[in-house]
């Protein structure tokens, strides 16, 4: 039989009342911080969950959340750009634990007008949901749309967008990872380096920098793949530059893409440095430097930036997170 309030209640020695507080993040002085510990560590060991629909009808919530994409599941690969799937794993998961259902609404529009960012903040709107995490989203397409449900005071978090600080979004600081990449490339005595990347500012500008501040030219290659060529496309660019420099001395780029181009690279001695989904650096016989991407640490702060919305109101300071990558020799 499902475990009740009344059981736990009975378990940490207080009223039914006091355990409906803790559960509805009351954080009013009716309640001490060790019986809220108390309570807490009880639901944790009995996998407590709510019950969401009755719950839902006293508090107005249907306690779901919108996981939105900019464009269609079926338009990122699993090779390439794994990240969008599994944040959405991460997200439901986190989500999940917190009491939340979720809607994986997948936006096909083209957004080149303040007016198109309006009508996709009403068919959000429509979907019902208690608040919604915009996925990877263009800077101006997530704010132009958070701003519509904001006035609306629907809680909505951007992942991996930097957007003013009127918003609430956390991203991962691949600049800087970037840079930093880059320039350990550098102090190893490699000067001619190549670099692939998204079309993303922030990402590259990072080995921009680095290479100018040592008077290095950058050779730089933007990837703009279309759906379900990714593969080819990596690897044509990579013969691309071997083609323009052969006298590449090291390459930074995703490891994503690593596992698509070792062959090219591997032959002429080429270094590596790598920047993204850890998991993929076991698909590479060939161990390298890579810069890890903490996917699932943002995933989770993002969760916890909406849900602190969901339960304190859509009215608090928005919030603002940056999380580095982590370095990983080999």
């Amino acid at each position: 039989m499902p475990l009740t309030i009344h059981d736990i209640a009975r378990m940490a020695g207080v009223s039914a009342t006091t355990v409906s507080l803790v559960l509805n993040q009351k954080e009013g002085r009716r309640v001490g911080p060790e019986t809220r510990r108390t309570i807490l560590a009880i639901i944790a060991k009995h996998h407590y969950r709510r019950h969401t629909l009755a719950q839902g009808l006293t508090l107005g919530k249907i306690f779901q959340v919108g996981l939105c994409t900019s464009e269609l599941l079926s338009d990122y690969p699993i090779i390439g750009k794994m990240g969008i799937h599994k944040a959405i794993s991460y997200l439901a998961g986190y989500l999940r634990l917190a009491g939340y259902g979720v809607k994986i609404l997948q936006i096909e529009r083209d957004m080149p007008t303040p007016r198109i960012y309006g009508q996709v903040a009403k068919d959000l709107i429509d979907e019902r949901a208690d608040g919604y995490i915009f996925i990877k989203w263009f800077r101006d397409h997530a704010s132009g749309v958070m701003q519509h449900l904001r006035r609306r005071k629907i809680p909505a978090v951007a992942l991996d967008s930097e957007l003013n600080k009127s918003f609430t979004w956390a991203k991962i600081d691949h600049k800087s990872a970037f840079y930093q990449g880059t320039q350990d490339l550098i102090d190893r005595g490699f000067t001619r380096i190549a670099c692939f990347s998204s079309p993303f500012p922030p990402q590259y500008e990072g080995y921009v920098r680095a290479m100018k501040e040592h008077n290095l030219a950058p050779w730089l290659y933007l990837l703009r793949p279309k759906p379900n060529f990714f593969a080819a496309t990596i690897r044509s660019e990579t013969e691309t530059m071997l083609a323009a420099h052969p006298d590449t001395q090291a390459v930074f780029l995703n490891t994503t893409h690593v596992p698509i181009v070792l062959d090219l690279l591997t032959p002429r001695g080429i270094a590596l440095m790598g920047h993204g989904d850890p998991d993929f650096t076991l698909l590479s016989w060939q161990k390298y430097p890579n810069w890890s991407v903490p996917l699932e640490k943002l995933c989770k702060t993002c969760v916890d930036l909406l849900t602190e919305q969901l339960e304190k109101g859509a009215d608090i300071p928005p919030r603002q997170v940056i999380l580095p990558c982590e370095f990983c020799p080999s």
